[in-house]
């Protein structure tokens, strides 16, 4: 291990990124709090997950990011469908 390696047992490890890599981090601490003592996630859609294994996709991160590529609501734009 790392921490044996350089001598570092008295060091905190602490886990970050941003969007999914922040979500990462969020749950590595979550799953190992005994080798992660923090983290930091930034920007990270924590929410679209309402519990175990179920994700809101009717009205959640899909709704709102595509709604970035289409602020005008119009629902003929070529690139908000796909075409």
């Amino acid at each position: 291990m790392l921490k044996a390696k350089y001598d570092l047992q008295d060091h905190a490890t602490i886990a970050f990124g941003g969007s999914y890599g922040g979500m990462l981090a969020a749950w590595m601490r979550m799953k190992y709090p005994h080798v992660i003592q923090g983290s930091l996630a930034a920007s990270a859609p924590v929410l679209l997950f309402k519990g175990a294994n179920k994700i809101d996709l009717a009205g959640g991160f899909g709704k709102i990011t595509s709604d970035d590529f289409n602020p005008t609501g119009m629902a003929n734009d070529t690139c908000y469908n796909g075409m």
